[in-house]
């Protein structure tokens, strides 16, 4: 279909055609859960709207939070066995539900090598959307520690045998598209135990020295560590000495943060672990909890109900307005039905920008000055 054509076809609900049909590489799970339908529709609802989609996916993008196991086409999963229907139409019903669907999806991770492909399966799916630096968190918590804790959640993969797997991947992949860079923050799970917390961290202290975790870029492929899933704010004292003693060690510290904890203990946390930039930070709103880098993720917070009103009234809004430096991301594409071009455009049409593109601009110049890349 040519852009402006007198013959594009609209479609009884005032869309254009769906989205599918002007990118036809997008994953073919996509689809617009009806807690987004007032931000987003099936397809762009304007040229001037399909034009700014095509700008963004033609851009090359920069992306500062995404969890790589929830960033691959849903076709990964496919291929081991029937995965969880992960973008259901109402959104999830809460936290504790997105985080069921999550552990769904990693139970099909059965091996260490399952690592890999999915590390290659990542960058791929970063190469065909043009998102040409990312840095991605990987959850390995959950294949390990976790699947102690809970058997029905598959065997046990080793936390030092899973990253140095997802490394393998990643290098051979980045070889492969040398127009894309991917460096990994280790989740270190704020729920963990203090001797589980000595494992992780001793893992990612080996790893990140090894020779065989250097990027073909130059520099190590892990770069950071960060603290996901359920926020548990007032454990951060517990947190201290691995954080200090990872960031002694050149890595540098991204925690979720203000996703789902209070404000007061969201600050209390940032406050004592001093993060070099922290995830979602929502919480508080106006009275922000963090003046550092903030990598938001908007409709994450609408679909996780981490936050209950429309994008048009979330705090992205006078984030973008107030704060020194703030990136837009996806979070866990896989499981929203969504991708960065349409997380654009959803903001596009929620907070009213006229064209869109001096805002696109202007948060990938506030992306690329909070790489972790440019800080260490």
């Amino acid at each position: 279909m040519t852009l402006g054509s007198m013959n594009s076809p609209t479609y009884p609900n005032g869309i254009l055609a769906p989205w599918s049909e002007f990118f036809p590489h997008w994953d073919v799970g996509f689809r617009i859960p009806k807690a987004l339908q007032l931000d987003l529709s099936t397809g762009p609802s304007d040229e001037a709207e399909l034009d700014f989609a095509r700008m963004v996916e033609r851009a090359p993008k920069t992306e500062l939070h995404v969890h790589i196991e929830a960033a691959v086409p849903s076709a990964f999963y496919q291929s081991k066995k029937p995965f969880h229907t992960s973008h259901p139409t109402e959104g999830f019903q809460n936290f504790g539900a997105f985080i069921e669907a999550w552990l769904s999806n990693s139970r099909l991770i059965g091996e260490a090598h399952d690592l890999e492909q999915l590390a290659e399966a990542f960058v791929a799916q970063r190469a065909a959307h043009n998102i040409v630096y990312t840095e991605a968190h990987v959850s390995l918590v959950d294949l390990s520690i976790m699947r102690r804790r809970r058997a029905d959640l598959g065997p046990e993969i080793p936390f030092g045998a899973g990253l140095a797997s997802l490394c393998r991947g990643l290098r051979s992949s980045l070889v492969r598209f040398p127009q894309i860079d991917v460096r990994i923050i280790a989740d270190l799970l704020w729920l963990t135990e203090a001797h589980e917390k000595d494992e992780m961290v001793e893992s990612i202290l080996e790893l990140h020295s090894d020779a065989t975790t250097r990027s073909p870029r130059g520099g190590s492929l892990i770069i950071g560590v960060g603290l996901g899933g359920p926020e548990r704010a007032s454990s951060a004292p517990l947190w201290l000495g691995s954080i200090e003693r990872c960031r002694q060690e050149g890595l540098l510290i991204d925690i979720h943060c203000g996703e789902t904890a209070s404000p007061s203990q969201a600050r209390e946390a940032c406050q004592l672990l001093r993060p070099h930039r922290i995830s979602h930070g929502i919480a508080g709103a106006p009275h922000w909890i963090f003046n550092g880098p903030i990598a938001a993720c908007p409709i994450s917070n609408l679909l996780t109900g981490q936050f209950l009103q429309g994008l048009t009234d979330h705090p992205i809004g006078r984030m973008l307005k107030e704060l020194p430096t703030v990136s837009i991301n996806t979070d866990d594409p896989l499981l929203f039905g969504t991708n960065l071009t349409l997380e654009y455009v959803a903001l596009r049409r929620a907070l009213g920008w006229s064209q869109g593109q001096e805002e696109f601009e202007r948060t990938q110049l506030m992306a690329q000055s909070s790489k972790f890349t440019k800080l260490i």
